[in-house]
Formats: C-alpha cells, sequence, structure tokens
C-alpha cells in the first residue's frame, strides 16, 4: 500500500505505517471471492451527465481510460 501510495503522492516516501483503519467496502455481488472494485461508468441527464466510481487509488489511470472511451463514444 504504501509504494503504491507514493506513486501518486511522492511526499509519502518518509510515511511510516502506525495502525490500520477498517472499513466497509462495496463490491458487486459476483466479485465478493476477490478484491476486485471495478469502475463503474453510468450516465444520466440524457448521456450529458457521467458519474464515475472507482474505490481504489490505483484506478484512476483506469478511469480516465473509461471516461475517454464513453466521451469517444459520445462524439
Amino acid at each position: 500500500m504504501m509504494r503504491d501510495s507514493v506513486r501518486y503522492l511522492p511526499v509519502l516516501q518518509g510515511a511510516v505505517h502506525r495502525e490500520s483503519i477498517w472499513g466497509v467496502k462495496a463490491v458487486p455481488a459476483r466479485r465478493d471471492g476477490d478484491d476486485a472494485r471495478p469502475i463503474v461508468m453510468r450516465k444520466s441527464g440524457g448521456g450529458r451527465v457521467m458519474s464515475l466510481l472507482g474505490s481504489k487509488i490505483d484506478n484512476i489511470g483506469d478511469a480516465l481510460r473509461v471516461a475517454e472511451e464513453h466521451l469517444r463514444d459520445a462524439v
């Protein structure tokens, strides 16, 4: 987790893990057996509004790709 975080926020290089905070994650029922949390894309407002949800920090590249694909298809 620390290595992944440093890729996006280099200032965390010297961070020290002290404890973990546990939380609940929402996953589709079909993905309940693994850690996959896919990007969810929804359009509304006649296709003019896009909602994009990705629940891992390293999803940002995938999220941009999904958004670009949807925008390209809309043109």
